[in-house]
């Protein structure tokens, strides 16, 4: 009896812990997205409101980003029917990612393992690269949710020609979002080849080649459309920023060496776990080998995907450590020594992942607003200033134009660039027809009546210092009243109006 009541206790107590662990994980990731804001932000969230003013995809409208993305933040705007998808965007991005993170375990066998369940939940949650497919709004969590389904779909029981239909337009969808996932394309389709020996046959390769190509729909759909601009913006583009990017070659190959250094310590406990794996298959044979060779032919794709567009970050490294702490978990071991070792390790990494966090968040969230609070801020002022009693036509001009997402402002078509506005801004890239961006041309031609700057006054780059500084002068230099905004990351952001635009309230 007291050996029972022993037993119950620890169970309970085991409960007690492993319902901290998760609560403290899901407060982290929560937390740490909305204490962060991504210039990507500038890009994604104003891009459905310049589509809808400004013609074409591609054609007039500078996208350089896979499509999906807008699609799904054009829906937004159709359901709320308000332009301003900032938030809800956000939100929909952490859902994503939480999702994908939660896709491949919520069969029975693996939430039976409790323990192992909720430390891959808590160590995906609170882990820097995944967070960084959730920490904006985008293609990387739209991405990283189609490679989840892919994965889940491949290892689910049931008719292995629709588990290879929906793999497969799974895969084209990822790659939809994002388009470098073409790369992982190939190795998921081996993947299913060798986890289910059936989808060999010729009538499940060609249901799996038909399922790819319905997940490419949104692709066709723009290459149809005008193949030109699509490939411009797609691939021709980044050739043309690639030496921009690379021109400091000292500071380039700094920046990657930390972000390859940060990945493999964050994730050497995983890798760990993972050889120690296909070290046992290897030893035992048998069918669980062919499995193990097929997560690292995975693992490979999502490695050399996440290398390919030699100027590295975070985000690209998220579907990479995804698959690691997937693969790495010992879901079926019967063993007590490898299933306590990874308790061990696991909460280890769990720690020092939290710790990690604090560091990078705790202060800013303390000492400040979280980023998001403070973007809805300052939407919420610049708001009232040109919308209630504004008489001019709202045409608006800034780098970070997600400060003023209204329906009734016009926005350039240029705005749907978001951070790779710069490289136009510049006039060190051609444009699509040949000419050089000239800024000073451009803001003469839009002639607006609003302006917002301050985000990147200051910045490390003296070309956004540069082009936020030109903002402002064009401002003051035509008269307009200038109001501040608030503080948004630790930048004062202003706002500037024609005098004359605002009609005084009525006593």
């Amino acid at each position: 009896m007291t050996a029972m009541l022993s037993h119950r206790s620890l169970s309970k107590s085991r409960l007690i812990v492993l319902a901290v662990v998760a609560v403290i994980s899901l407060v982290f990731f929560i937390a740490t997205n909305l204490a962060s804001l991504n210039q990507n932000d500038f890009m994604y969230a104003v891009a459905p409101a310049v589509w809808a003013q400004n013609g074409a995809l591609y054609t007039n409208v500078p996208f350089p980003q896979a499509p999906l993305s807008i699609l799904l933040n054009s829906l937004l705007v159709a359901v709320t029917g308000n332009v301003n998808v900032f938030l809800p965007a956000r939100i929909v991005s952490m859902l994503l990612v939480l999702l994908a993170v939660l896709l491949p375990v919520l069969n029975r066998s693996k939430i039976r393992n409790i323990e192992i369940w909720v430390l891959y939940v808590a160590l995906c949650l609170t882990n820097f690269v995944v967070l960084s497919n959730s920490r904006e709004i985008g293609n990387y969590a739209l991405s990283l949710l189609c490679l989840s389904a892919a994965v889940t779909v491949i290892n689910a029981p049931g008719s292995v020609m629709w588990r290879g239909f929906i793999a497969c337009a799974c895969a084209g969808l990822a790659a939809s979002a994002k388009l470098y996932f073409v790369i992982m394309c190939p190795a998921l389709f081996l993947f299913f080849l060798l986890k289910e020996r059936h989808a060999r046959e010729s009538a499940v390769i060609a249901v799996c080649g038909l399922g790819f190509l319905l997940g490419l729909a949104p692709i066709f759909y723009f290459l149809a459309r005008d193949y030109q601009s699509f490939w411009h913006w797609n691939v021709g583009f980044f050739r043309l920023i690639m030496p921009l990017r690379l021109a400091g070659a000292a500071d380039a190959l700094h920046r990657i060496a930390n972000i390859l250094l940060v990945f493999v310590v964050l994730m050497a406990i995983p890798i760990g776990f993972f050889f120690v794996t296909i070290r046992d298959a290897w030893r035992r044979g048998g069918v669980e080998l062919p499995e193990k060779f097929a997560e690292l032919l995975l693992l490979a794709a999502a490695g050399v995907m996440a290398i390919s567009p030699i100027i590295l970050y975070a985000q690209y490294f998220g579907p990479l450590a995804f698959l690691l702490l997937l693969f790495s978990a010992p879901w079926h071991s019967t063993a007590n020594q490898p299933r306590s070792l990874y308790v061990i390790f696991a909460g280890a990494m769990l720690c020092v992942q939290c710790v990690l966090l604090a560091e990078m968040f705790g202060p800013d969230i303390v000492q400040r607003k979280l980023a998001v609070v403070e973007v809805l801020n300052v939407q919420n002022k610049a708001r009232q200033i040109v919308v209630n009693g504004y008489s001019c036509e709202r045409k608006l001009y800034a780098t970070a134009p997600l400060f003023l997402l209204e329906n009734e402002v016009k926005y350039p078509p240029e705005f749907a660039a978001g951070p790779f506005l710069m490289f136009f801004l510049r006039g060190e890239v051609l444009a699509r027809k040949g000419e050089s961006f000239d800024l000073d041309a451009r803001i003469k031609k839009w002639n607006p009546d609003i302006a917002i700057w301050g985000y990147h006054v200051g910045s490390s780059d003296p070309a956004e210092d540069a082009v936020d500084r030109f903002i402002r002068d064009y401002a003051i230099d035509h008269g307009f009243v200038v109001t501040s905004l608030g503080v948004v990351d630790g930048h004062a952001v202003e706002l500037g109006y024609r005098a004359g635009c605002k009609t005084p309230p009525r006593p």
